[in-house]
């Protein structure tokens, strides 16, 4: 099978909720950062850069403003057509917000999402090294952050009937590059762990 033709796997919700559970039990204080990203539309390097000054709750909306380029936060320059894009928000997403800051005294240019352990913002090494023992534990071992969030909520969008033209209002894509990136897209199969039988997965399932 060549490259352009390749299966992009995804979650259902049923798939996405395994995997926060798995960090409501495991890594509590990350919860609010992989409850947002499974249920948006932007990459993991966005919902990282993710400032109090973005969000505006009264109005429910907030914007995004940058992302992180490994661990530099870089704002969006205005000519990209990314910076300041507005989307809205419902009770859901405002309680998950809030939960972020919760206990905490933030300024403007704070982080919504931070790593509990030192209170900055979560980094690329972090996130990435408790999802991969989340996956393994879980079951879903193909899958990435960026298809637990993005593609999922990509995946989701299409099998509601939604055109590309409306999906990219939302990823800030244009149609012709989400036509073609996500031509081929699945939902992939949880594998069955027996922990008993296996230490190395029974120890990434008992990690804090």
């Amino acid at each position: 099978m060549s490259s352009s033709k390749r299966t992009l796997v995804t979650l259902d919700e049923t798939g996405q909720q395994v995997l926060v559970d798995y960090f409501e039990q495991r890594h509590p204080g990350m919860l609010p950062f992989i409850k947002w990203t499974a249920r948006k539309p932007h990459r993991t390097n966005e919902n990282r850069a993710f400032r109090v000054r973005d969000f505006d709750f009264s109005a429910g909306t907030y914007k995004l403003n940058g992302a992180f380029d490994e661990e530099n936060y870089k704002p969006f320059p205005k000519v990209a057509g990314r910076a300041g894009a507005e989307f809205e928000m419902d009770a859901e997403d405002i309680a998950i917000v809030r939960e972020a800051l919760k206990d905490r005294i933030v300024q403007p240019d704070s982080y919504i999402f931070v790593n509990p352990r030192n209170g900055k913002a979560i980094t690329h090494h972090v996130i990435n090294n408790i999802f991969y023992r989340a996956r393994q534990a879980t079951g879903y071992t193909e899958i990435t952050l960026e298809q637990f969030g993005r593609h999922s909520w990509v995946k989701k969008r299409l099998d509601a009937g939604w055109g590309f033209t409306q999906i990219s209002h939302y990823t800030l894509n244009n149609v012709a590059t989400l036509q073609k990136f996500y031509a081929n897209v699945t939902v992939t199969n949880r594998k069955v762990i027996d922990l008993r039988t296996n230490p190395r997965l029974k120890k990434a399932s008992s990690e804090k």
